[in-house]
Formats: structure tokens, C-alpha cells, sequence
């Protein structure tokens, strides 16, 4: 299966812990090059091997996650400034 990307995606880029979004992307012939909202207001540029790509993890709003697994995903993405 070939991955694909697209704007507004929230993804898990490969030896990253945090997700980040996809503000651009686009399908090169070695691969993907995507622009990624660091969360902070800035971008940086990203380029994907085809096996990179398979390794982001993307996640997608379904609807079918345990409710205790939202709210301690909501508990746990808290700061404190």
C-alpha cells in the first residue's frame, strides 16, 4: 500500500514523538515533500523516502476510540505555563 498525504492531516513523522500537521503536500518522484506546522508557528520542510512515508503514522478522527482513552489523551496533551 502506497501512503498518501494531504493537507490538514495530523501525522507522526518517523523517530518523532509529538504530532504535527500537514499544511502542504506533494508527491515528488523520490517520494513526498510535506510542510509540517512544528505547533509553535513555524513550518519546516520534511522529505520522505517511499519507505519513510510508510512509516509516518497518521491519525484520523473516527469516532470509534473508548471514551476514557479521549479524556486521558486530553489529560495527558495538558501544560501547565
Amino acid at each position: 500500500m502506497t501512503r498518501t498525504f494531504e493537507a490538514g492531516q495530523r501525522v507522526r513523522l518517523p523517530g518523532e514523538t509529538l504530532l504535527r500537521t500537514v499544511e502542504m503536500a506533494t508527491e515528488t518522484p523520490e517520494g513526498w515533500q510535506l510542510f509540517v506546522d512544528d505547533g509553535s508557528g513555524t513550518y519546516r520542510k520534511i522529505l520522505l523516502t517511499p519507505a519513510l512515508a510508510e512509516q509516518v503514522t497518521v491519525v484520523a478522527e473516527d469516532g470509534a476510540a473508548e471514551p476514557t482513552v479521549v479524556l486521558a489523551g486530553l489529560w495527558t496533551g495538558a501544560r501547565e505555563d
